[in-house]
């Protein structure tokens, strides 16, 4: 049998077909609501001419403490079995070391509003807050990899930790004279058509709802700032709480995307922001990096002058989309994690631990050591035990 050449693509025909079949229903479902959007889209672009403007070539320049996380690899023991966070904060343009954290997050069942995507969100607002405590003299910006604060804390039945972590971090910024900011790269909302279509909320509850997601996807601020910016422009918006459309602009456009119970929604949202009445004053800006064929990138800022700050960030980008502090922090959390292989550490030091006459005279039923940390996957067994 003759071997395909490397560069050949090596598929399985059936499942080729399977994924081409797919992806044809995928586009015609999109190729449907373009025919649809398009109009918003000339509403939208006819609007934004006289709004967006031109980043500032000669911004401020910033100190930034960028904080990211990286959720690792599982640890699964017959009677433990956790994920970890690794989380980082780097200082821009500063040379010091990034410091680091670790923390397992345990899967429960107990708990119905409990995720591990929810305790990564607050593990790294309590690293803003300590990095905002004991090293606030090394940074002018603080700035989180994601929304700040976490979009998950305005809504009504959200947990209220996460939010009164973030309201703290925004009040002792304010107090110390300092900036916070959130820097989204996957971009989901859609604020710049609620914003500048005349009725966004009508326009989505007259659609098929088999067209509807799809349609929202093509107003979605990733495709809207990707058509209608060019590199080296923004587009600021309004802030949460700035009065639009007869409520508070962040929350008459979560409660637009609602199918059900939308007033309800809404009330909530804007009981929350009365709540934690800093989340009011962040603001929203989309910027294109002078790069070449750059994509949009969002921040969410508080205490600053975020235009200013969109065209310092749009400045330390040296290529691709996104400014180096971002990719910074990014790449301290990958090769941190690993080299360090969170799970093998923490497979040691419990091992450590358990040897200890403290548990190994204690976790025995009728003088049978109970085993908790046995690998439940063997085929992984080489892992932790290399030949």
């Amino acid at each position: 049998m003759e071997l395909p050449e490397p560069e050949d693509e090596v598929l399985f025909p059936d499942i080729y077909v399977l994924a081409k079949k797919s992806a044809e229903r995928i586009l015609d479902k999109f190729l449907e609501a373009w025919e649809l959007v398009k109009p918003a889209y000339e509403e939208v672009e006819s609007k934004l001419s006289s709004v967006k403007g031109n980043l500032r070539e000669r911004p401020p320049n910033y100190r930034v403490s960028a904080v990211d996380s990286t959720f690792t690899s599982a640890l699964a023991l017959r009677g433990y079995k956790a994920n970890f966070i690794l989380l980082a904060a780097v200082f821009y343009p500063d040379p010091r070391r990034p410091i680091f954290s670790f923390f397992p997050v345990r899967n429960t069942f107990e708990d119905e509003e409990y995720t591990p995507s929810f305790e990564v969100k607050y593990r790294e607002v309590l690293m803003m807050k300590q990095v905002i405590k004991r090293h606030s003299e090394h940074f002018d910006v603080i700035v989180r990899d994601g929304d700040f604060p976490p979009t998950y804390t305005i809504f009504p039945r959200s947990r209220k930790k996460l939010a009164e972590a973030s309201h703290e971090v925004m009040k002792i910024v304010r107090q110390l004279g300092k900036g916070v900011a959130g820097l989204v790269k996957r971009i989901s909302t859609s604020l710049i058509a609620y914003r500048f279509m005349d009725d966004f909320q009508g326009f989505l509850d007259s659609l098929d709802p088999r067209i509807r997601r799809f349609a929202l996807d093509l107003l979605s601020d990733s495709m809207l700032a990707n058509v209608l910016l060019e590199p080296g422009e923004y587009l600021l918006l309004e802030k949460y709480g700035d009065e639009f459309n007869g409520s508070s602009f962040i929350a008459g456009y979560f409660s637009s995307l609602r199918i059900k119970d939308r007033e309800k929604h809404r009330e909530g949202i804007e009981k929350r922001l009365e709540e934690y009445p800093l989340f009011k004053e962040v603001q929203v800006v989309y910027y294109k990096p002078r790069t070449h064929n750059p994509g949009p990138v969002k921040l969410t800022g508080f205490n600053l002058d975020l235009v200013d700050f969109a065209s310092f960030s749009a400045l330390s980008t040296a290529g691709g989309q996104f400014p180096d502090y971002i990719n910074l922090a990014d790449m301290a959390c990958l090769e941190h994690a690993r080299h360090m292989k969170p799970d093998l550490v923490m497979f040691n030091a419990l091992n450590t631990a358990f040897r200890g006459k403290k548990y190994a005279n204690k976790l025995k039923y009728k003088g049978k050591p109970l085993r908790i940390l046995g690998i439940q996957n063997v085929q992984k067994y080489w892992l932790y035990f290399p030949k």
